[in-house]
């Protein structure tokens, strides 16, 4: 079966997903921005902690429609709006236009308007559907935003560039990126507004075998980050220096970490210490037959810690994320839950602040064969 339309419907406040640290330790890479559909919500829970991808600070309004939603169930139609295409309506329970959105045959989502017509968005792709133009525009058709990607012969992003008007989230700023013979980007320059003096500039070294050896993170406020990995025969990191101005605006804090893994390269522990070697931050972490994280636990020595368990199908698809208060491991702050159809798409999400539902999410696919 192949999933040819898929639509959502949506009863939210804020909705905010944690993401684990926990898993393989392995190099990332700099991630693309896309609005392309996913055909499912969960969030991975195995990230590369010791080597965090430097993001942008946009908000990315491209995948979802939170300025749009209420706290209404809501339905929605769907219906094939030209050849190719299909336009989906989404209605609250009281029978309100929320937002209309039309996605290609490709799951790419091409416009979406929001209700009364108070703002659009419409995006376009290249032929191997990739993101590389969206362009808001408030009520009275005046751009509120425009932003686009250009990328290299390897799909690698050469350039982004925003054009915000000034107002909201939305800043002026351009990102430049070059890479070396075997994909690994080593410079991304970002520049605001056109002005010099707002300049942030972020190089990349790597070894021999093509593992990240350095990073270095030169903001125009005058923070400077350092980073510097060593690895285990298997390519997992095993030690991670850091050397951070930020908090102190002058003296640099030198810490270290050092993690340890199970026979699959899961991350199981990590211990971060100060430059006196004083243990500062302890993880533990756990997971299933399959892999799947199921415990994350992190300790701030002397101070307090923050437990979040997993649960999963026999699919190994997320059913439950559960948040507990602050030094327990018994007493839950928030959870959330996700329910599937048997293809493994996301059917139903749900956020709980304690015991009290916050916030839904429906989602209704159509396939053919």
């Amino acid at each position: 079966m192949k999933l040819r339309t898929i639509t959502a419907i949506a009863a939210a406040l804020c909705i905010c997903l944690s993401v684990s640290a926990c898993g393989n330790t392995s190099d990332s890479t700099e991630s693309t921005k896309s609005s392309s559909v996913s055909s499912e919500s969960k969030v991975e829970k195995n990230e590369d902690k010791a080597q965090d991808s430097t993001g942008s600070d946009t908000k990315d309004e491209s995948s979802s429609a939170d300025s749009s939603k209420d706290d209404s169930s809501a339905s929605e139609d769907g219906e094939k709006a030209a050849e190719g295409t299909i336009k989906t309506t989404s209605y609250s329970r009281e029978g309100k236009l929320i937002y209309v959105t039309t996605h290609d045959n490709h799951g790419n989502r091409i416009s979406l308007e929001g209700k009364n017509g108070d703002y659009h968005i419409d995006y376009e792709y290249d032929s191997e559907d990739r993101l590389i133009k969206e362009v808001k525009t408030d009520g009275d058709g005046k751009e509120v935003y425009s932003e686009t990607t250009t990328y290299d012969e390897n799909g690698k992003i050469l350039e982004y560039n925003c054009v915000g008007n000034g107002s909201g989230y939305k800043k002026s700023y351009v990102e430049k990126y070059t890479y070396d013979d075997h994909g690994n980007i080593l410079t991304k320059d970002r520049t605001k507004d056109d002005k010099e003096t707002d300049h942030d500039e972020y190089t990349y070294e790597y070894n021999a075998d093509g593992t990240k050896a350095s990073e270095i993170q030169k903001m125009h406020d005058g923070d400077y980050i350092e980073l510097s990995y060593e690895y285990n025969a298997d390519g997992t990191v095993a030690v991670m220096h850091s050397s951070d101005n930020a908090p102190t605006g002058n003296k640099m804090i030198n810490t270290t970490t050092k993690y340890e893994y199970d026979a699959n390269k899961n991350m199981i522990k990590s211990i971060t210490y100060n430059d006196k070697g004083e243990e500062k931050t302890i993880e533990e972490c756990e997971y299933d037959d399959k892999g799947n994280l199921t415990r994350d636990r992190v300790e701030q020595v002397n101070d307090y810690f923050n437990l979040t368990t997993y649960e999963y199908d026999d699919k190994g698809n997320e059913t439950k994320e559960i948040h507990y208060k602050k030094r327990s491991e018994d007493k839950v702050d928030r959870y959330s839950t996700h329910e599937y159809d048997q293809y493994g798409n996301v059917v139903r999400y749900e956020s709980y602040d304690g015991d009290k539902l916050k916030s839904y999410e429906t989602y209704e696919y159509t396939y053919w064969n």
